[in-house]
């Protein structure tokens, strides 16, 4: 009501809301009578039907896509199968921490015993070799067993490190205060760094994480997520190269002191130094898109346009070689970034991601991406809600997650233009700023 009161927003727009939701409940069945519901057929939405072949297989692929590949010193991965691996963390035997917050039980029988934990997933492909595993801690508790955990790295060829946090740490009514790593995991990867073998640490997680001196530790850091009912099979294969990894980080790490001097009750996004890529200006731990790969990529421009009109389109050719050494996905990322009088005020994002494409490629290959950039996509939003483009430079980038590549800039002409009027503020009886409006 407070919204309504204030003119932000009208009760014409709340029924519309409204009445659209009940259609599309209607359209859905879900006030008929249960019995007549599909949804609790039993035939048409069975196991049969809902855990099928294709089902899983999908699932793996999504868990296997957004595996991210964040440090790899001296090509730490991927390993070799055959060798005496150490997997030590909380998560080495985990299964339902895979599938977040949300969710049923995930097996027929119930429970969640059929998904494969991370321990017998990589002893499953680490053929040759022998594969053991301890917790060593808890995920946040005192349970303390890092000596047998170091004991058994210094037994070992490489180290996987299984860390993170889990539903305890993440859930509706209960935030996070900070980003770090709970509880003596920090301690238990510091000890396990120490003994000096190759050491991977794979990061299982939710909500974003920081990692502080930790991100030195280990020369390979790899984000998982919580990847679902397939992770630790996907997981496997990124950890001995069955697959290249090709994901890209969705959000920004940042530095462990961000949290403590911008804490989340503080909801401004662009004050300084501002949240999220658009915003942040600090240096991030890992940057949003990061994501390396096996192989080595090139990204070329090969056609840029350096001039854009309200209204048109300005195109761009991109080609991306896999120089090799292993096949696999990769994905180009597009940044714009305002420059001087385009950037209209100090609150305006300062990059933004407008596209991205990929293409799987064998080694040598390659393939030539087209990206079009229309001036909606450079809008920035005003004060009234009104996304407004304004004229001025934008540098136009493209990264493939380990490196950047400059367009150059796009030059847009003309005067500032309303490209989406404010839907709140009209609805409320009240008329877009006067600035000149797209036809």
């Amino acid at each position: 009501m407070a919204a309504v009161e204030a003119g932000y927003l009208s009760e014409e727009t709340i029924d519309v809301a409204l009445v659209n939701l009940a259609k599309i409940q209607m359209r859905l069945g879900l006030f008929d009578p249960k019995e007549e519901q599909a949804y609790f057929d039993a035939r048409r939405y069975g196991i049969e039907q809902i855990d099928t072949p294709a089902h899983q297989q999908l699932a793996l692929e999504a868990a296997l896509q957004s595996i991210v590949l964040l440090k790899n010193e001296g090509s730490t991965l991927p390993l070799a199968k055959g060798l005496k691996l150490a997997l030590v963390g909380p998560h080495v035997e985990g299964n339902e921490v895979f599938m977040s917050n949300y969710h049923g039980e995930r097996c027929a029988e119930g429970g969640f015993g059929c998904i494969t934990s991370p321990l017998a997933a990589i002893s499953n492909l680490n053929a040759g070799g022998t594969t053991v595993g301890t917790a060593g801690v808890e995920v946040n508790s005192g349970f303390n067993n890092i000596s047998a955990a170091v004991a058994m790295a210094g037994e070992s060829d490489a180290v996987v490190l299984l860390v993170g946090i889990d539903g305890t740490q993440e859930h509706e009514e209960y935030d996070r205060s900070n980003c770090t790593l709970p509880g003596l995991q920090p301690e238990l990867i510091k000890q396990v760094a120490a003994v000096g073998k190759p050491t991977v640490m794979v990061l299982i997680h939710g909500g974003a994480m920081c990692l502080g001196a930790l991100k030195d530790a280990a020369p390979s850091i790899v984000d998982a997520f919580y990847g679902g009912e397939r992770a630790s099979e996907a997981l496997a294969q990124v950890l001995f190269g069955d697959y290249n990894p090709s994901g890209k980080l969705p959000v920004t790490m940042y530095p462990q002191d961000f949290m403590l001097a911008n804490p989340l009750i503080h909801m401004s996004v662009s004050s300084p130094p501002g949240r999220t890529h658009l915003y942040y200006s600090g240096a991030p731990e890992f940057g949003f898109g990061s994501g390396l790969s096996y192989s080595t990529w090139a990204v070329k421009v090969e056609q840029a346009a350096s001039s854009l009109t309200a209204g048109a389109e300005a195109t761009f050719s991109v080609s991306l070689t896999n120089q090799g050494p292993l096949a696999g996905r990769q994905r180009v990322l597009a940044f714009v970034r305002p420059k001087g009088a385009a950037r209209a005020s100090p609150t305006a994002p300062r990059q933004k991601l407008w596209g991205y494409k990929g293409a799987e490629l064998a080694v040598g290959s390659s393939a030539n991406l087209l990206f079009s950039l229309s001036t909606s996509q450079l809008a920035q939003a005003n004060a009234e809600g009104e996304r407004v483009l304004h004229p001025g430079d934008y540098e136009v980038i493209f990264s493939d997650g380990s490196a950047e590549v400059s367009a150059g800039l796009l030059t847009v002409s003309g005067a500032p233009t309303v490209v989406e009027p404010s839907a709140f503020r009209r609805g409320a009886g009240q008329q877009p700023s006067p600035v000149a409006e797209v036809a």
